[in-house]
């Protein structure tokens, strides 16, 4: 059984970049992960990352890999299964049989965004079809949108797309996309958005 000084559980931005600084600092490391690059892939456009004015999330992920290679650090693309700790030290297995024990884990899987499941959803990802009003709003700028989805994590990405897009489209599906009435009318008090109640998306 291999064993490393740190292993890390995702290859996103936030796991290559901790695989960077450990190898960095001379620990052997290791990172663990079903796909390169994660939520990143998602953008086509990132405008908000420093150092750069525009780059795509896969030229920015590709980046960060080659510089977590350069200081040593392997890369395995698998899927963890279990973490288990024994004596000061993790024993980590994947789903294709490889077991590899180290002193330290990361877990930086990050998180999945909730798909609707529709035909063309996944051809339009990163080109049209985003996952994060708060990472992509200014991309849409003076662009109609439609939002999917409902309650008041939708308030805050609403209030933040009306304020870029020329026009919001609501889609929801029920009566109401807020049960409170006074956040509902501050939704809608720059006129640029319209309800679609009752409503579910089938299609992109």
């Amino acid at each position: 059984m291999k064993k490393y000084d740190v292993i890390i559980v995702g290859a996103g931005i936030a796991g290559l970049t901790a695989a960077l600084y450990a190898a960095r600092q001379k620990l052997s490391t290791l990172v663990i992960s079903a796909d390169l690059g994660g939520q990143l892939l998602l953008t086509n456009e990132i405008q908000n990352f420093p150092g750069f004015m525009s780059i795509s999330g896969l030229e920015l992920i590709r980046k960060v890999e080659e510089q977590a290679k350069t200081y040593g650090a392997e890369i395995l693309f698998d899927e963890v299964t279990s973490i288990a700790e024994q004596e000061n030290l993790f024993t980590v297995k994947t789903a294709s049989g490889n077991e590899f024990q180290a002193e330290a884990v990361v877990l930086a899987f990050g998180k999945s965004p909730k798909e609707m499941g529709v035909p063309g959803e996944k051809e339009l990802k990163g080109k049209g079809v985003s996952y994060c009003v708060i990472c992509d709003a200014p991309l849409y700028r003076g662009k109609k949108v439609v939002l999917v989805g409902w309650g008041l994590h939708n308030y805050e990405n609403i209030v933040r797309l009306r304020d870029y897009a020329s026009k919001v489209y609501w889609v929801f599906p029920g009566e109401k996309p807020l049960e409170e009435e006074e956040l509902l009318n501050e939704a809608m008090s720059k006129g640029n958005v319209e309800l679609v109640p009752f409503s579910e998306p089938v299609e992109v």
